[in-house]
């Protein structure tokens, strides 16, 4: 199965997929502000070495219409990385980096299905 995203001089970019054919780039402001906040946030996570994968509907929307979507954008960590000392900080500490701020928390760190908002 190809990568749907890999690094170029450190940037993440789009590998060629079927539903990108014939879009040269975003359709929209909104959908070219969503792009440029999506690559911030990767950079940042890539930059602190945080295992992360694109998940659920923004990955869909990506596969079906190459598109982040129109709501929020859903990334997955590493459970056990983030569970090692030091890690949720380093994780919280990109995400500020990025101008997000953490908006809610779901459950609890050291259980499944722990969320975070940004």
């Amino acid at each position: 199965m190809p990568s749907i995203l890999e690094t170029s001089h450190g940037e993440p970019v789009l590998v060629s997929m079927p539903s990108c054919a014939g879009i040269s780039g975003p359709r929209s402001l909104a959908d070219q502000l969503r792009w440029d906040i999506l690559r911030r946030v990767l950079l940042v996570l890539k930059t602190a070495s945080v295992p992360y994968m694109l998940s659920d509907g923004s990955l869909l929307f990506l596969v079906r219409e190459c598109s982040v979507g129109d709501s929020d954008m859903d990334l997955n960590v590493d459970q056990s990385w983030w569970q090692k000392t030091g890690n949720s900080e380093k994780f919280e500490k990109a995400m500020i980096s990025t101008g997000l701020s953490k908006t809610s928390t779901f459950g609890k760190l050291e259980q499944f299905g722990y969320e975070e908002r940004w």
